[in-house]
């Protein structure tokens, strides 16, 4: 589960509204607090099923300024406890977790705020001040008795500052030179206790979506599905940027060659087509070869651009293979990958937990557990290896699979 915060600077045009698509299409957030929207509730009655969620609480901008939207899917269970025109404040249950978050947006009651209830407390948003002289880079000193009433209003509701990964600052005026300015204005802080409550949890500074503050998103979940999810994003780019679309350039060329062939102006050239079909060759091993990949498939030899096939054995791998759900250690059946993930990072830290045994507790076990290896076995076991059992190994070895840690696959060592 993550969460995300973002002053929009308005969407109130077409521009704005892509941008929040593709914030959200690249985030996938299961809440996100939008400020600055200037928009009334009239106007934000698609949001719901326009950016795919199934809860929404709008406040009205008053006149061109302001306006604050809050955002939620299933199964986050929200309530509205209080707002104005600087704040939204829920009350949010999910998964046998009650806690509070408050989205800011500019407002100065944010120490009016912790006696309405002492549940684990989130608070983001873009607060239009900073904690510490480094924070501003540019233009003219933050004040510092303005510095200091603001800690002073954090130390007064227990809030401490969350550090976001990423770009440092959060704000930029978009000017040049000397006139360039940044400050980190937009930031989550929170009690002790939502800390205790999501130990995991781990901020990141976004991209700014053409709007001149960054987004700022949290991730709730285990570091587990965390780290699972930010290996996935970032291979994926990686993939991108070494090979491109492989799809895409097939079917580009495809287009290409047909159109040659039906050129009626200056009649089909049979060698451009030749060349355009031998540049054709490349792309199309590559598609095979990772399909191959995915698939685990290993009887079918290459050069068959077979790929519906790889394909279709790809697909029922991964269907297979996925996991619908599981029971935490308490029993209760979990499905999102949330939960499924702390279920499993429960189990096994339950299961590799010590008990703490005393050694005469582990002498009297172990002098229960009788020997299956011997001596001469050990033995055998332990001997270097020779050359001829290296080579039998790499022999056996597929040569398209994982590449080892130095980027070759085994191919290479059985070829070259």
């Amino acid at each position: 589960m993550s969460c995300i915060i973002w002053n929009a600077r308005g969407l109130g045009n077409p521009k704005a509204i892509h941008n929040l698509h593709r914030l959200i299409a690249d985030e996938d957030p299961s809440l996100i607090f939008l400020c600055e929207t200037k928009l009334v509730s009239g106007q934000c009655r698609n949001f719901k099923s326009t950016f795919g969620f199934e809860g929404c609480f709008v406040q009205d901008c008053i006149g061109r300024k302001g306006g604050l939207i809050l955002l939620w899917k299933d199964p986050l269970k929200v309530k509205i406890k209080s707002c104005s025109a600087g704040h939204i404040d829920v009350v949010i249950d999910h998964h046998l977790r009650t806690w509070r978050f408050t989205g800011f947006y500019g407002c100065p009651i944010v120490g009016s705020l912790p006696e309405l209830c002492h549940l684990p407390w989130l608070v983001g948003g873009d607060f239009n001040e900073v904690l510490y002289d480094h924070e501003k880079k540019g233009g003219r000193p933050w004040s510092l008795s303005q510095m200091q009433n603001f800690q002073e209003a954090l130390d007064h509701c227990c809030l401490r500052n969350i550090p976001g990964m990423g770009e440092f600052f959060t704000w930029a005026n978009k000017q040049l030179g000397s006139d360039f300015i940044q400050e980190r204005l937009d930031r989550y802080v929170s009690t002790l206790a939502w800390g205790q409550l999501f130990p995991n949890s781990r901020c990141q500074n976004l991209n700014f979506y053409c709007s001149d503050h960054r987004a700022i998103k949290i991730m709730l979940g285990s570091s587990l599905v965390w780290g699972l999810q930010r290996c996935a994003k970032e291979t994926d780019a990686w993939g991108f940027q070494k090979y491109g679309r492989v799809k895409k350039q097939i079917a580009d060329l495809r287009k290409n060659i047909e159109a040659k062939k039906i050129d009626k102006d200056h009649g089909p050239c049979m060698l451009e087509i030749s060349n355009m079909e031998e540049n054709l060759e490349c792309p199309l091993d590559k598609e095979e070869i990772y399909w191959k990949q995915r698939s685990r498939t290993d009887w079918l030899t290459h050069g068959d651009h077979n790929s519906k096939f790889f394909h279709h054995k790809a697909s029922e791998r991964r269907r297979k293979n996925f996991v619908e759900g599981l029971k935490n250690v308490e029993g209760e059946w979990c499905t999102d990958i949330d939960s499924i993930g702390n279920a499993v990072t429960d189990y096994f830290d339950k299961l590799f937990a010590s008990s703490n045994p005393s050694v005469l507790d582990m002498d009297t076990v172990l002098s229960c557990v009788k020997p299956r290896v011997s001596q001469s076995m050990n033995d055998h076991l332990s001997r270097p290896f020779t050359g001829d059992e290296i080579w039998a190994a790499l022999a056996d070895m597929p040569p398209t699979k994982s590449p080892r840690p130095d980027g070759m696959p085994g191919l290479f060592f059985q070829k070259y």
